[in-house]
């Protein structure tokens, strides 16, 4: 008997070590996941810049410039780190405009940190997720710095996922996809006679250090997915 039991517990135990080595090792099912999360990704990406265009053309006519796509900007060149990438950069008479897409599910509300979110999942799974505003900083540091001072340029972070929802004490730059128009209508009411901008100026300033070549999106995700695991 004692050795039946024996047997029982072994076999157990294999059966439980083999589910868990499949659940922490399956590069099939990693592969996957990541590539769901970058579709999805896309999809919001594509979501925002339709609706930016939409409402550039309302508020600007063709006053405007919005890049066709994210842009790669080399701001470190040497360094770890020695690109960004920005999802939708836009310039108007009234403000240069850095945007990130979250296309997120979910309960989303502040953190005990403000340079992260929390993130209520369906499941009920709580985690914490670094803030699309703290994504931006570097990004418009790097661009005030080579535009003149009274010029203003802001960051947002964009959520586009119909099954997101947004704490009402979020920051007023964390906003639905729906609100996009009338953030971008309150930038310009408040800052449009102060400063007004040369858009070329102020797109040939900042576009100059974009890396154009056909692999730049791919090796900067590449990059910070290498440097992320090693550090």
């Amino acid at each position: 008997m004692f050795l039946t039991i024996g047997l029982i517990a072994t076999g157990l135990y294999l059966y439980r070590q083999s589910r868990h080595r499949g659940r922490t090792a399956n590069p099939l099912r990693d592969f996957r996941l990541q590539t769901r999360a970058q579709a999805s990704g896309e999809q919001g990406e594509r979501l925002t810049q339709t609706k930016l265009r939409e409402t550039l053309d309302l508020l600007c006519n063709d006053d405007y410039y919005l890049h066709d796509g994210p842009l790669i900007l080399v701001h470190a060149p040497g360094s770890k780190y020695p690109t960004i990438e920005i999802d939708h950069f836009a310039v108007t008479r009234f403000g240069v405009f850095v945007l990130e897409t979250k296309h997120w599910a979910g309960q989303i509300g502040p953190s005990s940190s403000q340079d992260s979110l929390s993130r209520l999942s369906r499941t009920g799974i709580t985690e914490e997720r670094k803030s699309p505003l703290l994504q931006n900083r570097s990004k418009l540091a790097f661009i005030r710095a080579h535009l003149p001072r009274q010029w203003l340029v802001a960051g947002a972070g964009v959520f586009t996922s119909p099954e997101a929802h947004l704490s009402p004490h979020l920051p007023s730059d964390l906003f639905a996809l729906n609100d996009l128009p009338l953030w971008l209508r309150t930038q310009r009411d408040r800052n449009f006679t102060k400063a007004p901008i040369d858009v070329a100026k102020a797109v040939h300033a900042v576009v100059q250090y974009r890396d154009g070549s056909p692999t730049a999106a791919t090796k900067h995700k590449n990059r910070i997915a290498r440097n992320s695991a090693t550090s």
